[in-house]
């Protein structure tokens, strides 16, 4: 499948898959996080 984009006119945005985690070094405390991505079509940049 084909798809036309004009330059600017959006962006593509997901939640890629399961919540991330990482440590807080000074409290040990386990931090979730989402993983945000996002694409411009038409210029083929991923930002993650």
């Amino acid at each position: 499948m084909h798809l036309e984009h004009i330059p600017g006119q959006e962006m593509m945005i997901d939640y890629a898959g399961d919540k991330m985690c990482f440590i807080d070094m000074e409290t040990g405390e386990i931090i979730t996080c989402d993983v945000f991505i996002a694409t411009l079509p038409f210029s083929g940049l991923t930002f993650a």
